[in-house]
């Protein structure tokens, strides 16, 4: 008996951060912050879907998310922007498509300004 990994689903992307920018743009598509150091992976979001903190359902290639959400926690204190980071570790494409909702009509964006 063999066993095959189940197909991930497929899932539109839309990529803010090209791998190696130093640049983050939000759901707006305005700068959202200057990184020090180059992203090592191509960033993005799931266009139609929220995640659990009210903006766009991120993705990414591998496990650079935890990383990026220690340091956006630390520049939204830096703003005195407190609010939630719903990094809560890494979990595969079905559970996190599971856990997002629908992308309401008329949204204009996060309830935090970013």
């Amino acid at each position: 008996m063999t066993y095959a990994e189940p197909a991930a689903p497929l899932v539109d992307v839309v990529i803010e951060v090209p791998r190696g920018s130093f640049l983050k743009r939000g759901s707006s598509g305005r700068i959202d912050f200057v990184s020090p150091l180059p992203c090592p992976f191509n960033y993005g979001a799931v266009p139609g879907l929220l995640g659990l903190e009210g903006d766009l359902l991120d993705a990414l290639v591998l496990r650079f998310f935890a990383f990026y959400a220690r340091c956006k926690a630390q520049l939204n204190a830096m703003r005195r922007r407190p609010g939630r980071n719903a990094c809560e570790g890494w979990i595969d494409s079905e559970r996190a498509l599971a856990r997002a909702r629908p992308l309401p009509s008329g949204w204009r964006g996060p309830d935090i300004r970013f």
